[in-house]
């Protein structure tokens, strides 16, 4: 080929490949590639192509556009390189989305009509991961907005929020239109903490609801204590509700017992009523006051236990959860599999419910339970759901002649042998709907479990936790507690985003290095 024909061949290549060398040296300049800058090298790389397969001869021809060639490879590697470390966006791909944020906090801050602003304390190195979490908050919702400070740095802006403001500390606070601040939040809040979004979709939630009614746990029947159990022998297990109460008090709203004795009525700020295993009955009067309670569309959860009531007859409080649609018998679950001093293993979340949805189907440790099923009800509009179910090897023993005889009896009837009910919820319209239209009540045939895994984010613990919040009627809060599945997969956060392709980068040029290496010395040797 002539050398003006071989100048030909090459001018549109070489204008593709300076073109894509313009586009990539202005988009470092600028920190980034707008939309007509990269509409620029995709012009560059289709010049390039274009030109490459232009038809031709002659070994000089095809070493020059080998060596275009490789050089327009190595300019489109750089450029996708560039792009992607101006990209922020975090991408998750783990099966189940622990690392994003749950579609229930993205419906939260599509509510959110006033403004939100979040102020969180971190030291320098934790403060790029923070940032790349908090953008995922405002970028969602244009009335949220964040600040990250150093409190060793940031003295004065720290010293707005209260004295000895520590890293991993946050706080949010509300304003209404005119800039006023409404409310304010302070929590902890850990960008390494696979429960982040539990902390900051909270507190949202705390500062956003506002905390003005009350959780009331009935006392007086011998109801498992609200205090920790300070004179147990070493070693017992503390069958009180602290722990757990301490979690609806910081995460939902506060908690106070009540005696109902002598009330003629719930009091008017109640959100729920919670009965944690009485050891005796209530009285007429409670019965009526609660079932009162229940047609004003009030919440109810009763947890029963097997081991405190097996001897006593508790007609009253059966009488109210039956009013609710639900009963359970004098009865034991029996597991054949689980250990000599237990008489039962695991339980299962199951059903479409909000909440199993919400956890998946991650077991439960249940160590004894009462079974829970559903009356007939004539109610018209009346929704029951089975929310907690065992294996398919249990049975129910009557609990007297278990206490009487000490062992387990399995039924010579197979049918008898099967998955049973262990907690369950029901919903009805309500009359009067002066607290709300529908009634909510949930049953739990155990309340050992409650306080045994009362340990923030266990699975039982986060089972209560949910129900509560489905009670309250706080459904929008069901998936914001902290994912309970074992992490799976990969999360490309920025950095790693980097790292990943600057690795392919390398090695893609490292392979490209030696393949042009290799066809030269291959044609030195002919």
């Amino acid at each position: 080929m002539r050398g003006g024909g071989m100048i030909r061949a090459l001018l549109l290549p070489a204008v593709g490949v300076l073109l894509l060398l313009g586009v990539l040296i202005w988009g470092a300049a600028m920190g980034g590639f707008p939309p007509w800058l990269l509409g620029m090298g995709v012009s560059a790389v289709g010049i390039v192509v274009v030109g490459l397969l232009q038809p031709g001869r002659g070994a000089v021809k095809e070493s020059v556009l080998s060596f275009a060639y490789s050089l327009f490879v190595a300019l489109s590697a750089i450029f996708v390189y560039l792009i992607a470390a101006n990209h922020n966006r975090t991408f998750d791909i783990t099966e189940h989305q622990l690392h994003s944020l749950s579609p229930q906090t993205g419906a939260l801050l599509a509510r959110i009509e006033s403004p939100v602003r979040i102020a969180a304390f971190a030291d320098i190195a934790n403060q790029r991961f923070l940032r790349e979490f908090l953008e995922q908050y405002a970028d969602q919702s244009e009335h949220v907005q964040f600040e990250i400070f150093d409190p060793s740095r940031d003295r004065l802006d720290a010293q707005a929020f209260g004295e000895n403001i520590q890293p991993r500390e946050a706080f949010v606070t509300t304003y209404d239109a005119d800039g006023n601040q409404q409310r304010r939040h302070r929590f902890v809040l850990d960008p390494a903490n696979p429960r982040r979004e539990y902390f900051l979709s909270n507190a949202l939630l705390t500062v956003l609801y506002g905390r003005d009614q009350v959780i009331y746990m009935t006392q007086g029947h011998g109801e498992r204590a609200p205090e920790p159990d300070m004179d147990r022998a070493q070693g017992e297990p503390d069958t009180s509700w602290s722990a757990f109460l301490g979690i609806l008090n910081e995460r939902i709203m506060p908690v106070k017992t009540v005696n109902l004795g002598g009330m003629n009525r719930v009091p008017e700020d109640a959100a729920a009523v919670l009965i944690a295993s009485p050891l005796s009955d209530l009285s007429e009067l409670e019965r009526e006051v609660l079932t009162e309670y229940l047609d004003e569309g009030g919440a109810l959860l009763v947890a029963l236990e097997p081991a405190y009531i097996a001897d006593r007859q508790l007609p009253n409080l059966d009488a109210l959860i039956r009013y609710a649609g639900l009963e359970s018998p004098n009865q034991v679950i029996i597991d054949p599999y689980a250990p000599a001093s237990e008489l039962l293993t695991s339980a299962y979340l199951t059903g479409d419910h909000p909440i199993a949805r919400a956890m998946g189907r991650i077991p439960i440790l249940m160590n004894s339970a009462r079974p829970i099923r559903a009356t007939e009800d004539t109610r018209t509009d009346a929704n029951k759901t089975v929310l907690l179910v065992s294996n398919d090897q249990v049975w129910a023993q009557d609990a007297q002649e278990l206490r009487r005889i000490q062992r387990k009896i399995k039924p010579l009837d197979d049918e008898k042998i099967g998955v049973q009910a262990l907690a369950a919820l029901s919903s009805y319209p309500t009359p009067d709907g002066l607290r709300s239209d529908r009634a909510r009540v949930a049953l739990f045939g155990d309340a050992d479990f409650v306080a045994n895994n009362a340990q923030e984010f266990s699975a039982g613990a986060t089972l209560t936790y949910q129900t509560v919040n489905w009670l309250v009627q706080r459904d929008d809060q069901l998936a914001i507690p902290p994912k309970l599945v074992p992490p799976s997969g990969l999360l490309l956060t920025q950095t790693r985003f980097y790292l990943m392709c600057g690795t392919l980068l390398v090695i893609g040029l490292g392979l490209l290095g030696g393949g042009v290496a290799y066809s030269v010395a291959r044609r030195r040797l002919k």
